[in-house]
Parts: structure tokens; C-alpha cells; sequence
């Protein structure tokens, strides 16, 4: 018991010092195996470079293994000594006792053979089960402590969307970081308006968007949603009104019909409502409804358009007073782009909608574009109105515009 009870103290902390490490063989293992990986893997030549951090990380695991096993082993076995011991003492004492006629020749044969069953079944149950056991201590352990980490909590509401949405001095900062993603942001949504978000990468957009749709609570100021403040309402009240679709988005080895009727999980399935979501962006999908969107799962594989035109769907079939679209179109030509915001825009009257984009042509359908720079808002107003005002939009609507003008022009 007493070696058991140092195993899992080893094993314990032997968790901690792999956990880390174990990701990370994890991850390259990713890189060398995973179909999400292999492709560019392979083209761009790497598939050595992550084989060596794969190995680097599983000797690592394998060496910090090895001394805590090693460690428990060695203890195991002095100990097994010592019970060995306790052992010799308990026969010599029955076979003096046997000897000196205290007892007879039967009972010492009854005896040895309980003793050295007590001593077997305490054998199996210590050393096996209670050592399997010890080993994944430490995994329980960490596994224990997530699940004790509060929940994000709050007091429940109804979202009233005819009131906006309202953003007030807010300010965000990722664990880690040096300075702010998000610094004394003030922002209002009125009830039916659609808006852009444009600014270069790393300007804080999709921060942003986190922080409206209560993923992310700010650090100072407030978010309100529909009149409820998304840092003491619980995240639930939100998420039940809200639709996204991110630049992210998932493709769900499952049939075409559950990728999108799984925005909306808890009504009935309503096929005339999902074939009027394709149909809103112009999708065309030779495929049915229960065709499986997997080759692993016997089922095809989709175009990375086609699995966008999917995500944008089910972010449509979901039943919303507020979505955003958080650049969802990177695998889509500018000029069906162009043709699915525009659908949109009709789509989500008299609703609120955000769109984040990076191409400025899109940003023109929207009532009012925000620009954004290094975590603030810069400029906001129509397209005219900001190539006027802002030297930021006008640079960026500048630099785009040449693409697609001839040098005559």
C-alpha cells in the first residue's frame, strides 16, 4: 500500500511534467498524418522537419516515463522485500510453533496456505489493480480539475434585438499578451442595420465580433445585446438569438442534411427551410439531402467553395435576430462574393448583421463600414463618406482598386 501510494504521487506529477509535451506530439503527429495536413506537408517539403519534433517530443515523453517508472519499480521491489520478509518471519513462527507442539501439523498447513492466499489476493489487488490504477492518476487528476473550473454563469433574460445592440468603452486583452486586442472600443447596432467591419489583419475585427456576440466578456467597459449586459447575463441568452458564420468554419463528417440542420438542433428538421438556405447564397449541390460528407465514412468529399456555401447556410437556417458573417468567403471568388452579400443584405432585413471582410467592395453593401487599427475604431461611415474622410479606408480601397484596373484606366 505504502508503494502504491508513492506510485501515484510519481505518476501524479510525472502528468503534469507530459501534459504539455504531449500536445505537442500530438500536433506533429497532426502534421505528418492528418489529411488536413498532408497535402501542403508533403508539397512544401516539411514532412522531415515535423517528424523530428515528433520524435524530439516522444523521447522526451518516453525518457520522463521511463524515470518515474524506474523510480517506482526500485521502490516496488524493496518493498516486495520487505513483504518477503514479513513472510519468512510468519513460517518460522508457525513452524516453531509446530515444533514446540503448540500447534499441530494440520494447522500449520491450514494456516500456511491462508497465509500465503491473504498474501496472493493482497498481491493482485495492490500491486494490479490499485497500480493500473495509480498510473492514470494523474490524467484523472488534471481531468478532475478542468471539470471543477467554474462555468460561466449569469442571470437569465430576453433579448429584446428591437433595442440594438450597444458597445461602451470597452477594452480586451488576450491571456499573455503585451498589449490590448480591443482598447476603448465604443460602437452602437441599431435594430435592422447592417454593418462592416474592414481593417488589416491583426486591427482586432474578429476580437471584436467575439466580444458582441458574448464568446468573450471585456476586461473594462460593457457589451449589451438587446438591453442585456453580456458580462452578467448568462452566455445561453445570447447564443439563443445570435447566428455565425467564421472564417473557421467546420466541415462535419455527417450527411449534407445534418451539416446544416445542426444550427438549429433542437427544432424539427424542415427540409423546404435548408433547400431555401442553399438556394439564398446560389448554391449548387449535386448531392442529397442524406449523401455522407466524409470519404473516411464511406460518403465524398466537397470543393473547399462548396463547403463554404454549407457554412454560410447553416449559419442562415438557424433561427437568428442577430448574425455575422466573420469573413466566411475566403474560398469564393470576388464576384460571387459580391453576389452572396448581396443576398444577404436582403436576407437580413430587419435584422442585425455584421459583416467582417477584407475585401472593401463587399463592405459597400453595408449601411455603415467600421475601420479599425491596432485595436480601435478609426473611422466609421458609408463607402463615399470614408473615401473622403479616411486616409486609413482610402489607402486600403486604393490599394485593392489597382488589381482590378488596367493601366490606361
Amino acid at each position: 500500500m505504502l508503494a502504491q501510494v508513492v506510485r501515484a504521487s510519481v505518476f501524479t506529477r510525472l502528468e503534469c511534467a507530459n501534459a504539455s509535451v504531449r500536445r505537442e506530439n500530438e500536433y506533429y503527429y497532426k502534421t505528418i498524418c492528418d489529411r488536413e495536413y498532408f497535402k501542403e506537408t508533403r508539397v512544401l517539403g516539411a514532412y522531415n522537419f515535423f517528424q523530428k519534433r515528433f520524435s524530439e517530443t516522444l523521447r522526451l515523453i518516453t525518457r520522463n516515463t521511463w524515470k518515474a517508472e524506474r523510480k517506482t519499480a526500485l521502490l516496488q521491489m524493496s518493498l516486495n522485500l520487505a513483504s518477503f520478509a514479513g513472510m519468512a518471519v510468519s513460517s518460522y513462527m508457525l513452524f516453531t510453533a509446530t515444533l514446540s507442539g503448540e500447534i499441530s501439523a494440520g494447522t500449520f498447513a491450514a494456516v500456511y496456505s491462508a497465509l500465503g492466499t491473504v498474501f496472493s489476493i493482497m498481491e493482485n489487488i495492490v500491486t494490479t489493480h490499485l497500480g493500473n490504477m495509480n498510473k492514470d492518476m494523474g490524467k484523472a487528476a488534471n481531468f478532475i480539475r478542468v471539470m471543477d473550473m467554474p462555468e460561466r454563469t449569469g442571470a437569465g433574460g430576453s433579448v429584446d434585438l428591437s433595442k440594438g445592440i450597444a458597445v461602451e468603452n470597452i477594452r480586451f486583452t488576450y491571456p499573455g499578451g503585451e498589449r490590448p486586442s480591443i482598447e476603448d472600443v465604443s460602437l452602437t447596432i441599431a435594430d435592422g442595420e447592417t454593418i462592416a467591419i474592414v481593417g488589416e489583419n491583426g486591427a482586432g475585427k474578429s476580437t471584436l465580433v467575439r466580444l458582441l456576440i458574448g464568446v468573450y466578456r471585456p476586461q473594462t467597459g460593457r457589451v449589451t445585446v438587446g438591453g442585456l449586459d453580456t458580462a452578467k447575463i448568462a452566455p445561453g441568452c445570447v447564443f439563443k438569438h445570435t447566428s455565425a458564420v467564421f472564417q473557421k468554419y467546420q466541415r462535419y463528417k455527417m450527411t449534407l442534411k445534418e451539416n446544416i440542420a445542426i444550427s438549429d438542433a433542437e427544432s424539427a428538421v424542415d427540409e423546404t427551410k435548408m433547400d431555401a438556405s442553399l438556394k439564398d447564397i446560389g448554391a449548387e449541390l449535386e448531392t442529397g439531402w442524406d449523401t455522407m460528407l466524409s470519404p473516411e465514412f464511406g460518403g465524398i468529399d466537397l470543393s473547399g467553395g462548396q463547403w463554404q456555401h454549407i457554412a454560410i447556410a447553416r449559419g442562415l437556417y438557424r433561427t437568428h435576430g442577430f448574425i455575422i458573417l466573420d469573413e466566411p468567403t475566403s474560398s469564393i471568388d470576388p464576384v460571387e462574393e459580391t453576389r452572396i452579400y448581396q443576398q444577404f443584405k436582403q436576407i437580413s432585413v430587419g435584422k442585425c448583421a455584421v459583416i467582417v471582410t477584407h475585401r472593401l467592395g463587399s463592405a459597400k453593401l453595408a449601411n455603415r463600414i467600421i475601420v479599425m487599427d491596432k485595436g480601435k475604431i478609426v473611422a466609421a461611415g458609408t463607402h463615399d463618406d470614408l473615401l473622403l474622410q479616411s486616409e486609413k479606408y482610402f489607402k486600403m480601397w486604393e490599394a485593392q482598386a489597382k488589381w482590378y484596373k488596367n493601366e490606361t484606366e
